[in-house]
Formats: structure tokens, C-alpha cells, sequence
């Protein structure tokens, strides 16, 4: 895991820490391709933190960097168990997109 750090300025012109964060492993799951993940800062006053990974529409929170990002496995992770444990058949079309967005960014010798 990588973490890139700077800063980026919101429209209302206060100043947000923004990390990035690059994923060649989720648990058991070996990556194919890394997945680059921004977490923010949301509240300063609370130190809250999220991050939303577009490609598989997942969005995870924490307290901490660390809380968020373990969430974040875990929902990945969860939803690739899901998606990749149940036939075709049984899964309606969108969903069977999703099923091979995740294994196509799996290495299939992964131990999941």
C-alpha cells in the first residue's frame, strides 16, 4: 500500500487533506491492476474520513485513515465474495456486470 499525500482546494476555499492511497491487495485478493482510492478529510472538528471508488461505486467512512480504508476492504471484498460465489443464472444483468468487473481485476490464483 501507497499513500500519496497533498492538498486540494473545495469551491468554498477551504483547504482539505487529501491522501492517496494505492491497493495491490485486498485480504486474500491479489489485484491485477492497483486500485488508487482518494480519502478525504471531511471535518476537521471531528476528523472524519471517506472515500468513494467510482468504478465499483463503494463508499466507505471512518474516524481514522486506517478505519476508512479497512472498511473499504471489507465492503470490496464482501461484494466480490457476493458477486463471484453465485451462477450467472441467478444474478439479473446488471449485476452480472459487476461479477466480471471483479474478476477481471483479480488474479484468478488469488485464495479468496
Amino acid at each position: 500500500m501507497k499513500i500519496e499525500k497533498n492538498e486540494k482546494i473545495e469551491k468554498t476555499g477551504k483547504i482539505e487533506k487529501i491522501e492517496k492511497i494505492t491497493l495491490t491487495k485486498i485480504f486474500s485478493l491479489d489485484l491485477k491492476d492497483p486500485i488508487i482510492v482518494e480519502m478525504k478529510e471531511n471535518n476537521k472538528k471531528d476528523r472524519r474520513f471517506s472515500l468513494f471508488y467510482k468504478p465499483l461505486k463503494i463508499y466507505a467512512f471512518g474516524s481514522t485513515i486506517d478505519m476508512c480504508l479497512k472498511d473499504f476492504q471489507e465492503q470490496l471484498y464482501l461484494l466480490y465474495k457476493v458477486y463471484t460465489t453465485r451462477g450467472d443464472q441467478d444474478l439479473k444483468r446488471g449485476s452480472r456486470i459487476q461479477k466480471n468487473k471483479f474478476l477481471n481485476m483479480v488474479n484468478i490464483t488469488s485464495s479468496a
